[in-house]
């Protein structure tokens, strides 16, 4: 999905996204990627993650990227 994205719209700098594999309601394993400069960077595998709700996973992740950069 990233490199069809970066492919077409050649104006990307930055991509990414979180990577959710769900194991229960409240257990997922987490880890996300990121594109940039024609290079992958993969965060490190944070399995069986407890969480009381996966609401605004993405959106936290986005602010965290965003904010580092």
């Amino acid at each position: 999905m990233i490199e069809k994205a970066v492919g077409e719209f050649k104006n990307f700098k930055v991509a990414a996204t979180t990577l959710r594999k769900v194991i229960t309601a409240t257990k997922n394993d987490w880890s996300a990627i990121c594109w940039m400069d024609g290079k992958f960077y993969e965060s490190r595998q944070i399995p069986h993650w407890k969480s009381s709700t996966a609401l605004a996973g993405g959106d936290s992740f986005a602010s965290g990227l965003i904010s580092a950069s």
